[in-house]
């Protein structure tokens, strides 16, 4: 009898924990593989990423706030599948990583106490910055994990995209394709002054020197060609820019961001740029915004099945309720906690 009368009271203990098993743990708007994203999680980052833009929260009745609810929800899910597909892949990022890259964004303001003060503007903690960081960096390695599976885009839609808006092509003006090294100080930049004119690699030290992290991947190439005149670069390095013949290079170049040695490797006359020279960089552009975005957008469907993402009720997108349609999954993607490219 006592035995029994023991069952039952542990039976009784048990029952709310037994009966939560069957649902949604208390105040969870989502779980991923089982791990819990609350309201509180939700509404914290909500509040970085509007204080972090600079807009304005919406009241939180309104239609504005709810989807930007939503969007955060989806931003935490996305965080917690590349970690967990990361673990899975064998991808690791190490605290000298995450490192390497607050010095660099350190080095692109101007120092330690600038960055301090750029920190406390976006309402950023030093702890807090470093979790997007790596968190972006395993975003980086799981895209590239994934999308190197993509099918490729044939040569012939590149063509007939070109063709069929030879308008993006035509340069009203003349152009010029730049490549740049970035430096802290007038002295380094004469040290790869020198090392470029003893025959070393530009790419090689644009990669291993340059404290402009958007072009030191590419070798230190502009993205694409920029007007020789109102190019939107600093003033500093637009002038030096425009007194280079093609093959030029210049020497230190100051502006605020440090000193550039910029080299201008060709100059495109004023009409439409010919097939060949814009090939390349259509064929990614092509390639990064169709075919990789959409291979991407189906993988993140399929590992949000892989990794039992469960929304509660009230949290479910849109698509899913009937009512419109939810965040693209690509776009869930996390933004770079990196400054813009000093250029």
């Amino acid at each position: 009898m006592i035995k029994k009368l023991i069952a039952i009271t542990l039976a009784l203990a048990l029952l709310p924990a037994i009966a939560a098993c069957g649902g949604m743990p208390k105040n969870a708007v989502v779980t991923v593989k089982g791990q819990v994203i609350t309201l509180e999680d939700v509404d914290d980052r909500l509040e970085l990423e509007v204080t972090q833009s600079g807009m304005q929260l919406p009241a939180t009745d309104t239609a504005e706030y709810k989807e930007l609810q939503q969007q955060v929800i989806e931003l935490l899910i996305a965080d917690k599948i590349f970690a967990l597909e990361a673990e899975e892949r064998g991808i690791a990022v190490t605290d000298e990583d995450v490192d390497e890259v607050i010095q660099q964004m350190k080095d692109q303001v101007g120092g330690e106490d600038v960055f301090d003060k750029q920190l406390e503007t976006a309402g950023l903690t030093i702890d807090r910055l470093m979790e997007q960081v790596r968190n972006n960096l395993l975003f980086r390695e799981v895209n590239a994990a994934v999308i190197k599976d993509a099918p490729q885009v044939p040569e012939e839609e590149v063509r007939k995209y070109y063709d069929e808006h030879i308008d993006e092509f035509t340069n009203p003006t003349e152009t010029r394709q730049v490549k740049h090294i970035l430096v802290a100080t007038e002295e380094e930049a004469n040290q790869v002054i020198a090392r470029l004119n003893g025959g070393e690699d530009f790419a090689a030290l644009a990669a291993e020197l340059s404290l402009d992290s958007g072009t030191a991947a590419t070798g230190g190439s502009l993205p694409q060609p920029v007007p020789t005149v109102n190019s939107g670069l600093v003033p500093e390095f637009e002038q030096a820019m425009a007194q280079l013949g093609a093959g030029e290079m210049s020497g230190p170049v100051k502006s605020q961001y440090g000193y550039h040695i910029i080299v201008v490797e060709k100059i495109i006359p004023p009409g439409p740029e010919p097939y060949d020279s814009v090939r390349e960089r259509l064929r990614q552009q092509i390639q990064t915004l169709t075919y990789d975005y959409d291979y991407f957008s189906k993988w993140f469907e399929d590992a949000k099945v892989k990794y039992e993402v469960e929304y509660a009720e009230d949290f479910k997108p849109r698509d899913e309720t009937g009512t419109g349609t939810s965040t693209t999954p690509a776009d869930a993607a996390p933004a770079a906690a990196e400054p813009a490219p000093a250029q």
